[in-house]
Formats: structure tokens, C-alpha cells, sequence
């Protein structure tokens, strides 16, 4: 792609380097429904021809709808430009998707030293 676009990414990974952080809500959960129709959750954004999402099929976890379902219900951390939510693990039961992780702030947006 060459264009930028406008948006909030889905779980990403940063490059591969150390970073000034500190852990500073050691262990969050977020739980979200497992599968359903997105204008069912929130039909004030969703039109009514948005479809169905189904975080988890047989084969793969589809993680763009982890985000959607996310801002659907309410749950997309609401969290300063220096800090991140860093899921740890997904549990996934009959009704829903557990999301378990930290929140990390940085220090600064540049590179820590190399020790």
C-alpha cells in the first residue's frame, strides 16, 4: 500500500529493538463476546447490513474483529499517547474471548540504550 489511511491498527508488533517502558497495571482482563452481529452491539455505529463477526473459527483467531468488538461494546482502552495495552494471553470459552494483559508506559517514543 502507499497511501497512509486514517484509523486505529489491530494487534500489531513493534520492531525489534529495547525500549524505556514500565509495566503499570500488571494484569487486565477485558472480555468480549465470542461471536455475534455487530449492529446487534452497537446499532447506534453499526448499520444493519455490517455483518457477523466470529473471533474464533475452527482454524484461526480473525484479529481486525478482536478491535472492532472492542469499540462495539466499550471496551477499546482508553489510554494516553505514551501507553499500550499489551494482551498477554486470549482465553477463549463458550460465550466469549478473555483478553488478558498489561498496560506499559514509556519513557519516550526513541530507542533505550543498548546494554
Amino acid at each position: 500500500m502507499s497511501e497512509y489511511i486514517s484509523g486505529v491498527p489491530t494487534m500489531l508488533m513493534l520492531p525489534a529493538r529495547n525500549y524505556k517502558f514500565k509495566v503499570v497495571l500488571d494484569e487486565c482482563e477485558i472480555r468480549i463476546p465470542r461471536e455475534g452481529n455487530y449492529h446487534t452491539l452497537c446499532p447506534d455505529y453499526f448499520p444493519e447490513d455490517a455483518g457477523e463477526f466470529k473471533i474464533l473459527d475452527a482454524n484461526a483467531a480473525y484479529l481486525p474483529s478482536i478491535t472492532k468488538v472492542l469499540f462495539a461494546v466499550g471496551k477499546y482502552p482508553d489510554l494516553p499517547f505514551n501507553q499500550v495495552f499489551a494482551p498477554v494471553a486470549l482465553v477463549l470459552d463458550k460465550d466469549d474471548v478473555v483478553i488478558i494483559g498489561q498496560v506499559l508506559e514509556f519513557s519516550d517514543l526513541e530507542f533505550a540504550e543498548k546494554e
